[in-house]
């Protein structure tokens, strides 16, 4: 059985503006949702980009992930940002959940010098869009 991310992905590839899309679909792999670590508290619903980069530059060893997410229900596909601990775990540190373990999600992680690269140069959270020069190369300079 297709990923129902993937399939989403698969679907609007070639769609004009799925620029990011596409770089997901060739660069991103699928990650399993799980439990958020104790001690860690939900943020801030609409503010995922933020709170993910927070959590993966905060020292706890935890790698920022961006892609697109659907929730238990397969309502929807979002673009998402979340954290993992190992590279396959989806940790969602946005919402009061602390049970991710329903979601569908796949995404590219991010190496913290990537992230802190990527958030210096252009000054907002959210890297996967656009899709440019700036983050091929700080991907390929600061693999994971």
């Amino acid at each position: 059985m297709i990923h129902p991310v993937v399939a989403y992905l698969e679907a609007v590839k070639d769609e004009p503006g799925c620029e990011a899309e596409r770089f997901v679909l060739q660069h991103g792999r699928v990650f399993a949702g799980s439990q958020r670590p104790k001690g860690m508290r939900g943020q801030k619903v609409g503010l995922c980009y933020q709170n993910a980069a927070h959590h993966a530059l905060d020292g706890r060893g935890l790698s920022y992930v961006e892609g697109f997410a659907m929730g238990p229900n397969k309502a929807q596909v979002i673009k998402h940002a979340w954290l993992t601990s190992d590279g396959t775990d989806a940790i969602e540190p946005t919402g009061k959940s602390r049970d991710a373990s329903g979601g569908y999600f796949f995404g590219v992680q991010f190496s913290t010098r990537a992230l802190a690269e990527l958030l210096l140069l252009r000054g907002y959270q959210g890297l996967i869009d656009p899709v440019d020069e700036a983050l091929i190369s700080a991907m390929e300079r600061w693999p994971v």
